[in-house]
């Protein structure tokens, strides 16, 4: 049985303005307000600490370089220079802290969109997922995000095989319930 889905709304152009609106309102539903508020500030924080950082190791390296050169110390070029070398960093920090919210919002809206074209649902994330898979079962503070579901979920069991002399370089399969025998006789065929 193949089945195919309708991918288009994977691929449409979307308007960034529907997407917030829709993202806002999910946000809201979902009571995810704090979260995004506090992520938000996260990355606030950690620019400001790594610009700020940056910046001072870049006033060390320009000091560092002026003491070779026989200056007496820090002064006004010192701080010119630092910043200088530091903009750039400090530029794409904001260009990504202004474009990661809205690139997000875009493809919550087409994973939405492509669940509803295809029978499915979509979730944004779930918090410690329980799975039947091992990658699952791994660690603390695990996240499954961007969930796209069918009605039913079927679950994944994977079969034990084992390779037994003159299977001729068949695999069995074999179950807790399977006798052994059994499985012999079947990969010997």
């Amino acid at each position: 049985m193949t089945v195919t889905f309708d991918d288009t709304a994977l691929r449409a152009p979307v308007e960034p303005a529907l997407a917030r609106q829709e993202s806002r309102e999910r946000v809201a539903r979902e009571g995810r307000q704090f979260g995004v508020v506090l992520g938000s500030g996260w990355i606030v924080f950690q620019s400001v600490v790594l610009v700020v950082g940056a910046g001072v190791l870049a006033a060390l390296a320009v000091v560092a370089v002026q003491f070779m050169f026989g200056a007496d110390g820090a002064d006004a070029t010192t701080f010119i220079l630092a910043a200088l070398m530091v903009a750039p960093l400090a530029v794409v920090r904001v260009r990504s802290h202004l474009r990661g919210p809205r690139d997000r919002e875009v493809e919550e809206y087409r994973l939405e969109r492509f669940a509803a074209a295809n029978g499915l649902t979509y979730r944004t994330g779930e918090l410690d997922p329980q799975r039947p898979a091992a990658l699952f079962g791994v660690g603390t503070s695990r996240i499954a995000s961007d969930i796209v579901a069918g009605p039913t979920p079927a679950p994944s069991r994977p079969p034990t095989t084992r390779s037994t002399p003159g299977s001729r370089g068949r695999a069995c399969r074999m179950s807790p319930t399977t006798p052994r025998s059994t499985c012999r006789a079947r990969c010997l065929r």
